[in-house]
């Protein structure tokens, strides 16, 4: 029986990527490549939704803002299947403080910069922002 941070991530599942950074988002709300950049990795940090009610999902928020003193603005929002159709994986990875299950990485990207790019501009408009004013 595997592990508990062993558990694929399923097509269905949801993914957040909290939004820590103001140049992450453009004025009008919207996603910026940036937000999905994982430049110097050639993984990103993601949370998984399973298991969490919609208040432990910002509680992770928070604490994630905590840790890198930076304030949450929000989280990006996507599907693992979505992820999966732009060309890279996710897998379940340990993670800081969330719960061995609810940590996982976006992975398969380009180790070039410039080459990243082509799949943050995917995930960044396909994905859907929530303001922290909605938790």
């Amino acid at each position: 029986m595997p592990g508990l941070s062993e558990i694929p991530v399923g097509d269905e599942e949801e993914l957040a990527r909290f939004i820590l950074k103001r140049d992450e988002l453009r004025q009008d709300g919207t996603l910026r490549p940036l937000a999905f950049m994982a430049h110097k990795h050639v993984d990103l940090s993601v949370t998984r939704h399973r298991g969490f009610t919609v208040k432990r999902l910002w509680g992770a928020g928070r604490c994630a803002a905590v840790k890198r003193k930076l304030p949450l603005l929000g989280r990006a929002d996507i599907l693992a299947a979505t992820v999966r159709l732009a060309g890279l994986d996710v897998k379940p990875a340990e993670g800081p403080g969330l719960g061995p299950k609810n940590h996982a990485n976006i992975v398969k990207y380009p180790s070039e910069k410039s080459e990243q790019v082509h799949y943050a501009q995917i995930l960044a408009g396909l994905a859907r922002f929530l303001p922290v004013s909605m938790g």
